[in-house]
Formats: C-alpha cells, structure tokens, sequence
C-alpha cells in the first residue's frame, strides 16, 4: 500500500513538473497581448493576491508568494512606482502596511486568468495548474 502511495506521489509531481511551462507560457503569452502594463509573472501574481486580498499586509503578500520580507518589500515599492498598488500605514497599527490594487492595475489584470486560450484548451491539468498559479 506504502509502496503505491509513493508511486501516486511521484506520479503526480512529474505531472505538475510537465505542465508548468505551458501554463508559465500562457500565462506570459496573455499578459504581453493584453498588455498596455509589463510587469512580471510574481508581480502579476502579487496583484492578483492584493486584489483579492485588498488589506493585506506586506507579510501576508511575502508568505503568499514564498518570499522574504525584504525581496517583497522591493517588488512592491517598484509596483507602488508604477501606481498599480497603495501601500499605508495601517490605522490601527502603526506597524503593518496595508496593499490595495489602484485601479489602473485592476483595468489591466482582470480576467486575464479567466481568458480561454487554445493551448490551455489542450490540457485541463494546464488549466488547473493556471488556476492554482494565479490563486
């Protein structure tokens, strides 16, 4: 039983492995044809995360993209540069930041998950995978 639990394991991260460059491609493929904004795949996905999770703070935005405190606290103040995020001081902690996506940025990032695209049509993994990237 161990033995086929591992197999499963195995299996399944070679599938992951196979299916993230299409789905890195489309992903990059989208962002470059609606593109008006360039801006990479982690600060497209720190937006994303900051447009679901309006308030979020700087820490919240770090763990959820894998990053250090100070590797996200640089890719934000190149967003908040660009005015594609608003970083304040959290009223009732003068400690934490709060992240809200401008507008320009929501204009520019909707539904670019959501567009069907003809080689993630091929994969329903790919669009999977897409999904669980983006989120």
């Amino acid at each position: 039983m161990r033995q086929k639990v591992q197999s499963s394991v195995e299996e399944c991260a070679r599938e992951i492995l196979d299916d993230v460059p299409l789905a890195m491609r489309t992903i990059r493929t989208q962002l470059r044809k609606n593109g008006a904004i360039e801006i990479s795949i982690p600060q497209f996905r720190t937006l994303v995360f900051i447009n679901r999770r309006s308030g979020a703070s700087l820490s919240d935005a770090a763990e959820h993209m894998g990053l250090t405190l100070p590797s996200m606290s640089a890719m934000i103040d190149g967003l908040v540069s660009r005015n594609l995020v608003m970083r304040r001081t959290d009223s009732q902690d003068r400690r934490r930041m709060t992240l809200t996506q401008l507008n320009v940025a929501v204009r520019h990032c909707k539904g670019l998950g959501n567009q069907p695209s003809p080689t993630l049509a091929k994969s329903s993994k790919a669009r999977l995978l897409l999904i669980v990237l983006l989120s």
